[in-house]
């Protein structure tokens, strides 16, 4: 309840809530907390609660879902809504980690599979592609690349395989075209 009481009131506050350790914290926990699970491949069945019954796949999914769209909603209402703007997401505590979750992120979603999946994968798996974080993240990655320096510093991050994928598998024209104009600045800046 933390979490969702953070998410609603970050936007109301965001300065305070972009200079907080503490919400930036918790935060960052929860993404990790489902990162690490699904990184260590632990199967679904084992994280079911048995008060769920029948339904105890789709209530997995919807709390995992809104676990990560409640600490997004915490990142996005606090360090761009702050006007403190990309630098600050990098240079402070937990930016680069952060950052390395979104590249790893996107460069496990979007790929030559991303378009196949979206036609012939299980029900479940075009959910997750849909409704899932990884718009908000791409924006997020995105909006992080927008100066010079923190492109340079996203790229040492792993930024620039994100931002290959993001050109070629982005969900939309206008990510495909950001990611793509940000791979040439990268290219001009390293000649």
């Amino acid at each position: 309840h933390l979490l969702y009481s953070l998410a609603v009131m970050v936007p109301l506050h965001a300065k305070v809530a972009a200079n907080s350790a503490s919400v930036r914290g918790a935060a960052f926990a929860q993404l990790m907390k489902v990162q690490t699970m699904v990184a260590s491949s632990v199967q679904p069945p084992s994280l079911y609660d048995q008060g769920d019954g029948k339904r105890a796949k789709l209530f997995l999914y919807v709390r995992a879902t809104a676990c990560i769209r409640a600490a997004l909603q915490i990142i996005t209402g606090s360090w761009p809504q702050a006007d403190f703007g990309p630098r600050f997401a990098i240079g402070e505590e937990g930016g680069r980690d952060f950052i390395q979750y979104c590249t790893k992120h996107i460069n496990q979603v979007y790929n030559n599979k991303t378009a196949l999946t979206r036609v012939l994968g299980t029900p479940w798996e075009r959910l997750m592609l849909s409704q899932g974080p990884t718009l908000t993240i791409a924006e997020l990655l995105l909006t992080v690349c927008s100066t010079d320096g923190s492109l340079k510093d996203v790229s040492r991050l792993g930024g620039e395989q994100a931002l290959h994928s993001l050109s070629r598998y982005g969900e939309s024209a206008q990510i495909r075209q950001q990611a793509t104009m940000l791979l040439t600045k990268l290219a001009v800046m390293q000649a």
